[in-house]
C-alpha cells in the first residue's frame, strides 16, 4: 500500500467503529471501484469482475483474500481463465486509404468535405480528427486530409474508412 493509502487508512481507523465487518466507503471510492470493474471487464478478466461486484456485499477480509489469491494464481496454469482472452489482445491495426497507412487507434473521428474549384473540378477530402486550430494539445492526425479529385474514388474512400473502422469494432450511430 502506498503512503497516501496508508495515511488515509490510519485516519479512517481513528473514526470507524471497530464492530464493522463491512466498512463504509465514500461515494467517490464507489465510483473508482466501478471504473476498475469496467477496466477488468474490457480486459476479459471475469473472475476479478465477479469478486469486485461482490465488494461491500462480503466481509472486507474475504474480498481482500479473494483478490490476493487471484494475484497469486495469475501466472499459474490454473488461472488461464483470468488472463485476457486472445481475441481481446490489442494489435496494431492500420487503416489504409489510398497511399496513406494510418494507425487506427489514433483516429477519433472524421468528416467528409466535398467542393468544386473555380474550374468546376471536384475536390473531396476526408479530414481525420477534425480539431480547432487554437487547441493547445492536438491529437495525432489532427486535421489530417486524404484528398481525391475523382468523385467515384472519393465515394469509395468514404466507404473504405467506415468499413475498416467497423472491422476493428467502431460502431456508427447515425441520426
Amino acid at each position: 500500500m502506498n503512503q497516501y493509502l496508508k495515511s488515509a487508512s490510519k485516519a479512517y481507523e481513528k473514526l470507524k467503529n471497530k464492530d464493522y465487518l463491512i466498512n463504509p466507503i465514500s461515494e467517490i471510492d464507489g465510483e473508482i471501484i466501478t471504473e476498475i470493474v469496467e477496466i477488468f471487464k474490457k480486459l476479459g478478466v471475469n473472475n476479478v469482475v465477479e469478486i469486485l461486484r461482490n465488494y461491500k456485499y462480503q466481509k472486507d477480509e474475504e474480498i481482500r483474500d479473494q483478490l490476493l489469491q487471484v494475484n497469486i494464481d495469475f501466472n499459474s496454469e490454473k488461472s488461464e481463465e483470468l488472463k485476457p482472452s486472445k481475441d481481446k489482445v490489442l494489435k496494431k491495426q492500420i487503416i489504409v486509404l489510398k497511399e496513406h497507412n494510418l494507425m487506427a487507434k489514433f483516429i477519433f473521428g472524421f468528416k467528409f468535405s466535398e467542393d468544386y474549384d473555380s474550374d468546376d473540378n471536384f475536390l473531396g477530402k476526408i479530414i481525420l480528427n477534425p480539431t480547432r486550430h487554437d487547441v493547445t494539445n492536438l491529437p495525432i492526425y489532427a486535421n489530417y486530409e486524404v484528398c481525391s479529385n475523382d468523385e467515384e474514388e472519393f465515394e469509395d474512400l468514404k466507404k473504405q474508412i467506415e468499413e475498416q473502422l467497423m472491422k476493428i469494432g467502431v460502431e456508427f450511430i447515425k441520426f
